[in-house]
C-alpha cells in the first residue's frame, strides 16, 4: 500500500519542481529545495518500502513506521493535490478550455487565484510553503526510524511479477472448479433436503422447520457447498421457493426479516420505523403455508434469543421445509433445532493438486505441466486442504513463468512459517499472493475493506472509485484510459482468487458485480486497521461515541434509528477530517450537509445514500479535491447548485434516477475532466446545459436531449452540434427530441460515426413543433440519413419517425456487429431495407406500430417481388445465397393492419436456391387485431417458440401451426382461442400456455389438448370461470409441470386428493396453484 502511495507522491513532486515554483514561493520560503529534498528522500524510502510491508505482518513497530509514512505520504498528496489544482482552475478560467490533468501538472501555474477558493495570492503561498517545510520535517524524522529496522534494499532483479503475465478474461473455470471433493456431501446433503422432507412431520405448534447445518473453519467450501446445493435441478424442482440470506456480524433480526421478506416477493417494502410485531407478521406471511429452502449463510450467533422470534415464523412453512445455515462455529451447527449436522473436512491433498493445477496450468503445454506437477503438489500440501488456499496459490501461479525455479521460490517462502499462519490468525496462501502483487494492484485489492462483509461489489463503481483516489493514473506511460486499465486491474485479482461469486450479464461477457471471500475480506480489514472502516451505526445505542475516525481515509458508513424519530449525526463524524472516501447512508438521521462539506475537504470519493435530499447545499464547493461524487436515487432533488461546477477534478456525476431533477448547472461545462454523467432514468430533465460539448473527456452520457433551435427561437439547451467532439462516449446514448433538429447539415454535425466506441443506440425523433407535411417529412428523412452510427454498434433503436424511407445507410452493410434492431412507432414506412438480410451477426428484430403494413412478407424484408408471386433469381455461380443467417427471434407489436405472416420464396424454375433466415426459431405477434394467416413455407425453418397475444382473428381461426413447434403461448383477452383445435395428430408442442383474460362468458378451457402428446408443462393463467378441466388431462402422460394462476373456481377443486378435479391431475409430478406447490 506505501509503495503506491509513495510512488504517486513521487510523480506529483516530479511535476512540482518547476521554475515556475520556485518564482511563487522563493520569497517566502526555500521550497524548492524542500521540495527536492522530499523527492529525494521519498526515494530513498521507497527501495525498502517491499521488505517494510513483508515485516509489518510479525513486527508492530515497523507496522507503526508504516502507518506513519502512508500518513506523511497522504497528506503530502493532499498537498500537491491542491496546488494543482489551483492551476487547472486557472488554466480554464483564462479560456484553456479542456485540459487533461496530466497537462496541467506539467503547466503549473498560478497566475489567478481563482475567488472561488477565497485566498489571497500572498497567505496562499506563505501557507503552502509552511505546510510543505513542516512535511519535510516529518519526513527527515521518518527516514532516520528507518534506520532502527534494518531494511532491505529491493532491486530491480527481485522483482516478482513477471513483466509480461499470462492475461486472460475471469471464466467459468475459477467457479467450476470450486467443486473438486465434494460429490459425497453434495449428495448426502441433498437427500437431506428432498428424500427425507416426505417423513417430515405434519408442522405444527411444538414442531419446528428442520435445520441442516455445514460448518467448518473458513475457507473449507462452506458456502460453495451451499450455492452447489441451491443450484441443484434436484433442489429446485423439489422446493415451491428458495431464499438465500448472508447473516454475517453483526447479527442484525431485523435485517434478515427483510431480507427474506424482498427475497420471497421483490416489491416488498417496509414503512419507516417498523416495529419488529409488524414485520414479524410480514416475514410469517411470506413464508405461510409454502414449500420452502432457506440458506443462512455465515451465522456467528448462538444464542438461542437471537432466533427465537425469527424461528417463529420459520415455522409456518409448510412441511418438507428445510432451512441450511453455513457457520464456522460448532456452537452454532449445534444449536436446538438442528437435525443434522456436518462437519466439512479438508480437501485431500490430491483434490488440492487437482483444484490447484486446474487454476495455474490452464493453457500450459504439455511439457510444462509435467515438469512442474512434482513441485506444484508439495504446494498443493501447503493449502493444508483449504479450496480457498488452492484456488488463491493457484492464481498465482498462473502468473508466473512456468518455470521450476519460480514455483520453487512459492514452496519455500518463510510466510508458510509465520506464527500467524501457523495459529490460523492469517491464511498463508491469502497472505503469500497478496504480497506478490505489484504495488498498485495491493492498494485497490486492499481498498476494498471498505465494503462489509459479502457485499455485492459493483465492478464500474470499484473502477471509478480507484480512479478517484488515483491508483489508475499511470495513462501517461501506456496510453490507455484509467477505465480500461482499472478493468484489467480488476480482472487481475480476480484470477488471483481475491474476487469471487461473479454476476455476469445476459451475455456472460462482463462482470456486473462480484464479492470478497470473508477470509480475503478479514486480510484486506486487518491490512487497513485504523484506515479503512465498513461501519453500521445504530445511533440511539450511542455507536458513535465507540469510534474514533481522527485517522481514517476511508469509510463506508450505514446510519440507522431502531424507531420512528429523527436524531443528529454524531459528531464525531465531522471530525474524520483526513477522509478521501465517505460512502454514506442513512435511514431518518439528520446530516447538516454543509457541516459536512466544510469538515471533509480532503475528500475524493462522495457517496451521499441519504434519504430524500431536496437540495444540496453551496457548500460542496469546498471539496476541492472531490473526484467522484454519487447522488443516484435521490427522488427529491430537483437541482444542484451552481458551486458545483467549482469541482474541478470531478471524474463522476452520478444522477441515476433523481426522478424530479429538471435542470443541471448551467456552468458544467468548466468540469473539463468530467468522464461519467449519468443522468439516466430522470424523466423531468428537458434539456441540457449550453457549453456541455466542452467536455470531451466524456464517456458516460447516456442520454443527450436536442435544445430548441430555429423552430421556437428559444434557445433553451444545447444542439445537436455539441455531440461533435465528444468522441470518447462509450456504452449506450440516447438521443432524445431529433424533430428539433432543422435539416441535414445540422444532424451531420452530431459526428455520430465517428464515435467508435459506442455499442448501443437510441434515435428518438418527436420533439419538433411542426405539423406533419410533406417538407417535414422529407427534413426528418434527411436528418436520418446524417445520424449514421458507428459501424461497432451492437443494438440500434429508432422511435416516432415520420418519414416514408430509411436511411442509405441501412441499405448498404456497414452495421456488421449490430445484433438487435427495434424500429418503433413508423408511422409512413412500408418496408425493411434489403442490406438487413446481408448482416453476419444481426440475431434480433423487433417492429412496432407500422400503421401501414398489411403483409409481411419477403418484399417487407426490401427483396424482390414480380406479378404478385415472389420469386428471387438464383446465382450466376449456382451457390445458395443465405439471407439473415443469424437471425433468430423477430417481434412485431402493435400492428393493426397487418394481415398476413407469409416469408415463403419461390425460384423461377420452381426450385428455391435460397437459404433464408436459416436460425430464426421465435416468433411474437402482439396487438396484431387484423392479423388471420400465419403460412408456412418450406423455405424458412420451422419456428420453435410462438407467442401470441391480443391477436384475436388469430388466436380464433382454424389455421395451422407449425408442426415442429415446442413452445407456445397464447393470450387472449377474450378466451376464443380455437386455433389450438387445428393442431396436427402428430405435433412437438413441449410448453403451452393459455391466458383467458379472466372473461366472463368463457366457462371452459379451449378443445385441442388431447392433441398434445408430447406436453410436458401447462401453464393456465386468468380463466376467472372455468370451474373444471378437460378429461383429456389425465391421458397427457408425458405431462411433468401443471402450473394454475387467478383461476379461483379451479384453486378449490383442485386441492391434493380431496379436490373434485383432483383425480384429472394427480398423475402429473409438479403442480403449483397460485404460486404454491402441492405436488
Amino acid at each position: 500500500m506505501a509503495e503506491l502511495l509513495v510512488s504517486i507522491v513521487l510523480k506529483q513532486l516530479g511535476s512540482m519542481t518547476l521554475d515556475q515554483f520556485q518564482r511563487e514561493f522563493t520569497l517566502l520560503w526555500n521550497v524548492r529545495e524542500d521540495a527536492q529534498q522530499l523527492s529525494s528522500t521519498f526515494t530513498k524510502i521507497q527501495a525498502v518500502l517491499e521488505d517494510a510491508e513483508e515485516m509489518q505482518v510479525t513486527n508492530k513497530s515497523v507496522k507503526a513506521w508504516l502507518q506513519d509514512l502512508k500518513d506523511l505520504a497522504y497528506d503530502t498528496d493532499d498537498l500537491l493535490d491542491e496546488w494543482i489544482t489551483k492551476a487547472l482552475v486557472s488554466q480554464v478560467r483564462n479560456g484553456g478550455g479542456s485540459v487533461s490533468f496530466s497537462q496541467m501538472k506539467k503547466v503549473c501555474q498560478t497566475y489567478l487565484t481563482p475567488p472561488c477558493f477565497c485566498f489571497n495570492p500572498v497567505p496562499l503561498r506563505y501557507n503552502m510553503g509552511y505546510r510543505m517545510k513542516k512535511i519535510r520535517e516529518r519526513l527527515d524524522k521518518i527516514a532516520i526510524d528507518k534506520e532502527r529496522y534494518q531494511l532491505t534494499e529491493t532491486t530491480a532483479t527481485r522483482r516478482r511479477i513477471d513483466e509480461n503475465p499470462k492475461r486472460s478474461r475471469t471464466s467459468s473455470q475459477v467457479d467450476a472448479s470450486e467443486i473438486v471433493g465434494r460429490d459425497v456431501e453434495k449428495k448426502e446433503i441433498i437427500s437431506k433436503l428432498v428424500r427425507e422432507s416426505n417423513q417430515q412431520l405434519e408442522i405444527g405448534p411444538h414442531h419446528t422447520i428442520p435445520i441442516i447445518s455445514i460448518f467448518g473453519m473458513g475457507g473449507s467450501g462452506k458456502t460453495t457447498l451451499a450455492q452447489i446445493i441451491y443450484n441443484d435441478d434436484k433442489v429446485i424442482t423439489h422446493f415451491q421457493m428458495r431464499i438465500w440470506v448472508c447473516v454475517s456480524q453483526p447479527f442484525d433480526q431485523d435485517k434478515i426479516a427483510k431480507a427474506i421478506v424482498k427475497a420471497v416477493d421483490g416489491n416488498a417494502s417496509f414503512r419507516d420505523g417498523i416495529e419488529w410485531q409488524e414485520l414479524h407478521q410480514q416475514l410469517t406471511n411470506s413464508l405461510k403455508g409454502k414449500l420452502y429452502l432457506l440458506v443462512l449463510d455465515d451465522v456467528w450467533t448462538d444464542k438461542e434469543t437471537d432466533w427465537n422470534d425469527l424461528k417463529l415464523s420459520f415455522n409456518h412453512g409448510s412441511q418438507g421445509s428445510r432451512i441450511v445455515v453455513t457457520t464456522r462455529k460448532e456452537s452454532v451447527a449445534k444449536m436446538r433445532g438442528t437435525t443434522y449436522s456436518h462437519p466439512l473436512g479438508m480437501l485431500s491433498d490430491e483434490n488440492c493438486w487437482r483444484l490447484l493445477s486446474h487454476i495455474a496450468l490452464d493453457g500450459r503445454t504439455e511439457e510444462d505441466c509435467a515438469k512442474l506437477e512434482e513441485v506444484g503438489k508439495k504446494i498443493a500440501k501447503k493449502c493444508q486442504g483449504l479450496p480457498l488456499s488452492a484456488k488463491t496459490i493457484g492464481g498465482l501461479l498462473r502468473n508466473k513463468k512456468p518455470l521450476e525455479q519460480e514455483w520453487e521460490r512459492v514452496l519455500e517462502s518463510c510466510m508458510w512459517d509465520l506464527p500467524e499462519v501457523k495459529q490460523d490468525i492469517l491464511n498463508g496462501a491469502v497472505l503469500l499472493s497478496y504480497y506478490d502483487l505489484p504495488p498498485h494492484l495491493k492498494r485497490c485489492f486492499s481498498f476494498c475493506a471498505i465494503f462489509p462483509e459479502d457485499y455485492k461489489i459493483k465492478k464500474d463503481t470499484l473502477i471509478k472509485l480507484w480512479m478517484a483516489q488515483g491508483f489508475l493514473s499511470n495513462t501517461s506511460t501506456t496510453g490507455k484510459a484509467p477505465e480500461l486499465i482499472g478493468d484489467e486491474y480488476f480482472e487481475e485479482l480476480a484470477m488471483r482468487a481475491f474476487f469471487q461469486d461473479f454476476k455476469r450479464d445476459d451475455d456472460g461477457n462482463n462482470i456486473i458485480w462480484c464479492k470478497m471471500h470473508d477470509v480475503v475480506h478479514e486480510f484486506a480489514q486487518f491490512l487497513t486497521k485504523d484506515e479503512s472502516y465498513a461501519v453500521t451505526m445504530e445511533i440511539n445505542h450511542g455507536d458513535g461515541q465507540n469510534f474514533n475516525f481522527h485517522k481514517a481515509r476511508h469509510l463506508r458508513l450505514q446510519l440507522a434509528l431502531d424507531h420512528r424519530s429523527t436524531k443528529p449525526v454524531p459528531s464525531v463524524i465531522y471530525e474524520a477530517k483526513k477522509l478521501r472516501t465517505l460512502l454514506l447512508s442513512s435511514s431518518k438521521v439528520e446530516i447538516s450537509m454543509s457541516d459536512l462539506f466544510h469538515c471533509l475537504t480532503c475528500l475524493r470519493a462522495l457517496h451521499l445514500g441519504t434519504e430524500d435530499i431536496k437540495e444540496l447545499p453551496m457548500e460542496v464547493g469546498n471539496l476541492m479535491h472531490l473526484r467522484y461524487l454519487d447522488l443516484s436515487d435521490q427522488s427529491e432533488l430537483k437541482e444542484l447548485p451552481e458551486t458545483i461546477c467549482d469541482l474541478y477534478n470531478l471524474q463522476t456525476l452520478d444522477l441515476y434516477q433523481c426522478v424530479k431533477l429538471q435542470k443541471l448547472p448551467q456552468g458544467i461545462r468548466q468540469l473539463t475532466q468530467l468522464r461519467h454523467l449519468g443522468i439516466k432514468k430522470t424523466p423531468q430533465l428537458k434539456y441540457l446545459p449550453q457549453g456541455i460539448g466542452r467536455l470531451s473527456s466524456l464517456h458516460t452520457l447516456c442520454k443527450f436531449i436536442v435544445g430548441n433551435n430555429g423552430f421556437s427561437g428559444v434557445g433553451m439547451g444545447c444542439e445537436i452540434e455539441e455531440l461533435k467532439d465528444l468522441n470518447n462516449l462509450q456504452g449506450s446514448l440516447h438521443i432524445e427530441d431529433l424533430g428539433k433538429v432543422a435539416n441535414k447539415n445540422e444532424a451531420s454535425m452530431a459526428n455520430l460515426k465517428k464515435k467508435q466506441h459506442l455499442r448501443h443506440l437510441e434515435l428518438w425523433f418527436g420533439g419538433g413543433y411542426y405539423e406533419e407535411d410533406d417538407m417535414v417529412k422529407e427534413s426528418m428523412e434527411g436528418v436520418l440519413e446524417a445520424l449514421e452510427p458507428p459501424s461497432y454498434l451492437e443494438t440500434l433503436r429508432i422511435c416516432e419517425y415520420i418519414g416514408t424511407k430509411l436511411p442509405n445507410w441501412m441499405n448498404q452493410v456497414l452495421l456488421s456487429n449490430l445484433v438487435i434492431l427495434c424500429l418503433n412507432n413508423f408511422q409512413n414506412c412500408k418496408q425493411l431495407p434489403s442490406s438487413l438480410g446481408k448482416l453476419p451477426s444481426f440475431k434480433e428484430i423487433e417492429i412496432s406500430g407500422w400503421k401501414e403494413v398489411i403483409y409481411m412478407n419477403f418484399e417487407f424484408f426490401g427483396l424482390n417481388n414480380t406479378g404478385g408471386a415472389v420469386t428471387c433469381t438464383a446465382s450466376d455461380d449456382g451457390e445458395k445465397k443465405v439471407l439473415f443467417p443469424k437471425l433468430e427471434k423477430i417481434s412485431i407489436y402493435d400492428m393493426p393492419s397487418l394481415e398476413e405472416w407469409n416469408l415463403g420464396i419461390q425460384e423461377e424454375s420452381g426450385e428455391t436456391n435460397i437459404t433464408f433466415m436459416p436460425c430464426l426459431h421465435t416468433l411474437h405477434l402482439h396487438y396484431c387485431s387484423s392479423m388471420n394467416a400465419l403460412v408456412h413455407n418450406s423455405t424458412v425453418p420451422p419456428l420453435r417458440q410462438l407467442v401470441i397475444k391480443n391477436c384475436p382473428k388469430l388466436a380464433s381461426s382454424s389455421l395451422s401451426l407449425p408442426q415442429d413447434l415446442e413452445e407456445l403461448r397464447i393470450e387472449e383477452k377474450t378466451g376464443d382461442i380455437r386455433i389450438l383445435e387445428s393442431l396436427p395428430p402428430i405435433n412437438n408442442i413441449k410448453s403451452l400456455t393459455l391466458n383467458g383474460g379472466y372473461v366472463s362468458y368463457v366457462r371452459s378451457l379451449p378443445k385441442g389438448l388431447n392433441n398434445l402428446t408430447m406436453l410436458q408443462t401447462l401453464e393456465i393463467e386468468l380463466w376467472g370461470y372455468i370451474t373444471s378441466l378437460p378429461e383429456d388431462l389425465q391421458h397427457l402422460t408425458t405431462l411433468q409441470k401443471l402450473s394454475i394462476d387467478s383461476c379461483p373456481n379451479l384453486e378449490k377443486r383442485c386441492q391434493k386428493e380431496v379436490g373434485e378435479e383432483w383425480n384429472k391431475i394427480s398423475h402429473i409430478p409438479n403442480i403449483k396453484i397460485n404460486g404454491r406447490k402441492i405436488q
